[in-house]
């Protein structure tokens, strides 16, 4: 049985900028940079993003 995982990303306020729902083995850093891109794309503005542990390595750079 699969399951999922959803991932949000939030402005300061935790009100919610863009969501990805992807399979629950899909890792964090492989779903970060399609999440990230769209953002980018809907909101060009940002300039910084914070991110937990699970997001470090190759996106980071």
């Amino acid at each position: 049985m699969g399951g999922r995982k959803r991932r949000l990303v939030v402005d300061c306020l935790g009100l919610v900028l863009a969501v990805a729902v992807t399979a629950a083995s899909v890792q964090d850093r492989d779903a970060a940079l399609p999440l990230l891109e769209r953002l980018r794309t809907m909101y060009f503005f940002i300039r910084l993003v914070w991110a937990d542990g699970g997001c470090a390595g190759r996106l980071v750079d």
